[in-house]
């Protein structure tokens, strides 16, 4: 407890990093619902083998971007390519839920997943800079604790947000 209080009060004094975390807690939150019900909603107007296709672009996005960062050594400016990379994968997921099509579907997937490496890599980055090396375990264990604690409700909420919001 001592050691997640140290933590908190680092974070406390460190207002952008509070705000980084509440960014990838709501963005953590948004995605949880999407990949709820991204598979459901692709077999509702086509079959597993495209569901199968959709996922392998997907994943070929994100390891053509992985290798890139690994070719260029990644943004050089963390917080601007946090921001530019989440807003394209936002824009990315409202597109695959635009219409039921799945070209749509997997070149919104492509990009979405393109955009994790960026994204997580430029944090990663950024919060190794940031926080003193005597304090990254526990600043980092509390930092993953709350942005994947949303998770879970979005997980719970996916269902009836999908039955009685989005149909």
């Amino acid at each position: 407890l001592q050691d997640a209080g140290a933590a908190l009060q680092y974070m406390r004094s460190h207002r952008g990093l509070i705000a980084l975390i509440a960014l990838f807690a709501g963005a953590n939150f948004f995605q949880g619902i999407v990949l709820s019900i991204l598979t459901p909603m692709v077999l509702s107007f086509t079959t597993a083998d495209v569901l199968g296709r959709i996922i392998t672009t997907a994943g070929i996005g994100m390891l053509i971007s992985g290798l890139a960062i690994e070719i260029t050594g990644g943004p050089k400016r963390k917080i601007p390519a946090i921001l530019a990379g989440n807003m394209v994968a936002s824009v990315a997921l409202v597109l695959a839920g635009l219409k039921p099509n799945a070209v749509l579907v997997a070149i919104s997937g492509f990009i979405f997943l393109g955009t994790d490496p960026i994204v997580l890599g430029s944090a990663s980055a950024f919060w190794q800079t940031k926080t003193p090396p005597e304090m990254q375990g526990r600043v980092f264990s509390l930092q993953r604790l709350i942005e994947w604690s949303t998770l879970a409700p979005a997980f719970l909420l996916a269902g009836p947000i999908a039955d009685h919001i989005f149909n």
